[in-house]
Formats: C-alpha cells, sequence, structure tokens
C-alpha cells in the first residue's frame, strides 16, 4: 500500500506506505523515483522493519536543507527511531536527529514550520499527550506550551502562513480545556480561543488549506468547508460522508481532490457539488497534485480500468 507521496526541490519523488518490495530489492516500506518515474537507484531505501513486520509511513516531507523527514512507526532497533525518523538526502538514517519525546510512538501527521521546528500529531504519551514540537535535532521544544496534550487522538495537521497550527483529530479536550475536534494553536502552543468550530461533529480527521485560508475538513457529519474563525461555510455543501475519508488535496479555483472510503477520489467543485467531469474507482491514501488536472494517486490497487498497475497511477482530467 502507497500512503505518502511528496515531490522533492530536485523533481524526485519519494513514496512512503506499507511494503516491502518494489521491482527487485528489498524497499523497507520508502522508495524514490526520478522525474521520469524510473526507480532512483542511489537512494539508500532504508530497511524500516525487524523483518518480522513491514513498517507502515503515513507521512514524508522534505526540509529546507534537502534531508528527509519519514512518519509513521518503524520496527527497528532501537526503538527511539519508531514514530518520526530524518533520513539524509541519499536515504541513509540521519543519526544525528533522536526523538524521544514521542515514547516510542506512531507519528499520525507532522509540519515544519518556517523556524524548521516540527510539530508532530500521534499516538504517543509525553508529558502532552498525543501532540510535540521538536527541535532541529528531534529533542522535545519546552518552549511549545502544550500542557497535558489532548483527551483522544490528533490525526491531521495544517500551518497556517502565520504559523498557527490547525489541528483535527477525535478529541475532547486539550490542556484540560473542553474542545470540539478542530482546533487552532498560537505560535506558542497555547489554545487559540478566537477558533471555535462551528458544527456539531465529534470527529474530524482530515483537513486541508485553502489558499485564502479556509479550511476543507473531513468530519463524522459531512465534508465542510470552514471560514478561519471556524464558522462553517453556508456556500459549500457536500453530500458525501466524510467518514473515513484518505485524503484531501486543494486545487485552483477552489476546488478539491478527495479519496472516500469507498474507493473512489472525486473532486469537487467550490460549492461542493461534485465535478461530474472527474471520478477515478481505485481505492486511494495518497495523492500528489502534478498539475492542476494531472495527479499522482497511491493506495492498495493493482488495476486502473482492467490495466495493471502497482498501487499507483498518474491520472489526467479535464
Amino acid at each position: 500500500m502507497v500512503r505518502s507521496v511528496t515531490l522533492q526541490t530536485d523533481g524526485k519523488i519519494l513514496v512512503g506506505g506499507d511494503f516491502s518490495y518494489f521491482g527487485g530489492p528489498r524497499r523497507g516500506s520508502i522508495l524514490r523515483f526520478n522525474s521520469d518515474y524510473s526507480i532512483d537507484n542511489t537512494f539508500a531505501s532504508p530497511v524500516l522493519t525487524d523483518f518480522s513486520r513491514t513498517a507502515e509511513i503515513f507521512k514524508l516531507a522534505q526540509q529546507a536543507d534537502g534531508k528527509l523527514l519519514v512518519g509513521g512507526i518503524h520496527y527497528t532497533n532501537p526503538p527511539a527511531t519508531r514514530g518520526l525518523i530524518r533520513l539524509n538526502a541519499n536515504g541513509s538514517v540521519d543519526g544525528s536527529f533522536t526523538n524521544g519525546a514521542l515514547n516510542d510512538g506512531r507519528a499520525h501527521d507532522f509540519a515544519i514550520q518556517s523556524n524548521q521546528k516540527i510539530i508532530v500529531l500521534g499516538d504517543f504519551s509525553y508529558t502532552h499527550k498525543g501532540i510535540a514540537r521538536l527541535n532541529s535535532n528531534g529533542s522535545n521544544d519546552g518552549t511549545y506550551n502544550l500542557g497535558t496534550g489532548f483527551l483522544g487522538v490528533a490525526y491531521s495537521i495544517q500551518l497556517q502562513t502565520d504559523q498557527k497550527a490547525l489541528i483535527a483529530g477525535s478529541f475532547t479536550q486539550f490542556n484540560g480545556s473542553a474542545v470540539k475536534p478542530i482546533i487552532r494553536l498560537n505560535s506558542d502552543g497555547t489554545l487559540d480561543n478566537s477558533f471555535v468550530l462551528g458544527s456539531a461533529d465529534t470527529n474530524c480527521n482530515k483537513i486541508k488549506l485553502q489558499t485564502d485560508g479556509n479550511l476543507i475538513a473531513a468530519c463524522n457529519g459531512g465534508i465542510r468547508r470552514i471560514l478561519t474563525d471556524g464558522s462553517i461555510d453556508s456556500g459549500f455543501s457536500s453530500t458525501y460522508s466524510g467518514v473515513g475519508v484518505r485524503f484531501i488535496e486543494t486545487l485552483p479555483a477552489g476546488k478539491s481532490l478527495i479519496a472516500l472510503s469507498t474507493g473512489t477520489v472525486l473532486r469537487l467543485n467550490s460549492d461542493g457539488s461534485r465535478d461530474m467531469t472527474f471520478y477515478v474507482p481505485v481505492t486511494a491514501y495518497s495523492a500528489m497534485i502534478l498539475s492542476p488536472t494531472k495527479y499522482w494517486l497511491g493506495g492498495i490497487f493493482d488495476l486502473y480500468y482492467q490495466t495493471p498497475v502497482m498501487n499507483s497511477v498518474i491520472v489526467e482530467s479535464l
């Protein structure tokens, strides 16, 4: 299964997920493609497994210095390498990065701030449950005021241009205060009380910022557009369930690319209605936008309209 796809600044493509092999030698759940989509055999593809279990890679990202952050669960020794690791540009493990603040847990999502600090969400139990901010060497940043963290689980994070963090999940409290399942944190980690989700949802598992600062959210009550103060945009209406949405990617003109739990990828118009010119019947978990009409989809599927594929396909539409 392919769970994450990301484009490097040099045009190469990183792919991560739950797989041990891809076109030859053991890959350890991560590999890199050249810009022509051939496998980059110069990439070390670290084996992030103990050989009895396959690692799960949920998120990949490139830092400003070219190093690569890999989030998920990695069955390697010592256990401190689990959750989030950093690779050098050639794929070898960066031993200078330690993540003891994650307490041997799974990283669901993370975001790199403009100061290169890393906010990580997961099912780890540190002093602040389910969330941590790491310094550039992986150590816990004690200046980020998270208190006791979440009661519940945080799944998805987006950073605003002012570096405030929007976080979604199935939680009911943050640092002892009752909250709804999407919150915003100030730049110092405290709760931003000027943002209050204006719906009765109890679980929001995916969020994605649009260029105008509004948020597309997949929640148990539906797929919504949320305005910058947390109120619900009444001009956006979608008939699709937000439960189990695998990814949301934003597109020009207010459109969105969304993978539903039913094994389909749809494109929504700016008002939330379905764009009837686009439909892909694959069970996708990740997407990379190559152009406004061209997308790399990754997931768990071996056919694309009767054409054999290996859990990834590039699709182009009108």
